[in-house]
């Protein structure tokens, strides 16, 4: 689909979704990177990519975490992904010791 559609986010990130059931986490990154760039108002891309970073690396914790927020702030496709990446977002706030940052973001969730 993205030979023939090269400008569409979703075959982009579709893609990228295939390439992480496969194991294959810098091919995936780079499609979630390339569907965000075509389309940054969808929170789909900054998740899934976050998600990707969020293996345990702390050098992209931080770069995780801000995806995760602007996956929260972001058009959702349904009002359940809003309510996930907001509780992901306080998830590894928690788990970092940060739950002072997390709390208001189960309240806004809840």
């Amino acid at each position: 689909r993205v030979l023939a559609e090269p400008d569409a986010a979703a075959a982009w990130g579709t893609l990228g979704m295939a390439f992480e059931t496969h194991e294959a986490g810098a091919e995936a990154a780079a499609c979630y990177r390339r569907a965000m760039a075509l389309d940054p108002d969808d929170a789909r891309w900054p998740y899934l990519l976050a998600g990707r970073l969020n293996r345990g690396d702390p050098a992209e914790e931080e770069e995780a975490l801000r995806l995760y927020r602007l996956a929260a702030d972001l058009r959702p496709p349904t009002p359940a992904h809003r309510t996930t990446a907001l509780l992901t977002l306080a998830e590894r706030l928690t788990e970092l010791g940060r739950g002072d940052e997390a709390v208001p973001l189960v309240e806004k969730a809840y």
